[in-house]
């Protein structure tokens, strides 16, 4: 999905890009789809080398938030974040995860200073946290 497809029928402009980075397929299209209703271009990838290409290949409009989960295969959430914002330096995000606290400290994940979404969480509570980290409060 590009930018240019914010799911909206409207004619106004997107609330924000966001990037949604998401390994479960299912969870990703969902995800996707609630934010682009909500108004957001959504970018989509499956892992932390996609997202790390979708944020090289996207100049403008810059992407202002990342959706992530903290523990991913290749990368951490942390680690795909810091590398993305040599891309896009005022880029916010907002971590998700199914992992307890305990577990993700002890894979070396620092939970400090981060915006955390635990799984499994209401889709209003999302948009509620996607909205406030966006200066788009409702």
């Amino acid at each position: 999905m590009t930018p240019a497809d914010a799911g909206s029928s409207e004619s106004a402009a997107p609330r924000g890009t966001v990037l949604l980075v998401e390994e479960e397929q299912h969870v990703r299209t969902l995800l996707g789809k609630y934010l682009a209703e909500q108004g957001y271009a959504i970018l989509e990838a499956k892992n932390g080398d996609e997202a790390l290409q979708q944020c090289r290949a996207q100049k403008s409009p810059p992407i202002n938030l990342m959706i992530c989960d903290l523990v991913m295969s290749e990368m951490n959430g942390v680690e795909l974040a810091g590398r993305a914002r040599s891309f896009h330096p005022r880029m916010k995000t907002l971590y998700l995860s199914s992992h307890s606290e305990s577990s993700v400290i002890y894979r070396g994940i620092p939970l400090t200073d981060i915006q955390f979404l635990p799984k499994p969480f209401k889709l209003k509570e999302l948009i509620s946290t996607v909205n406030g980290l966006l200066g788009h409060a409702k």
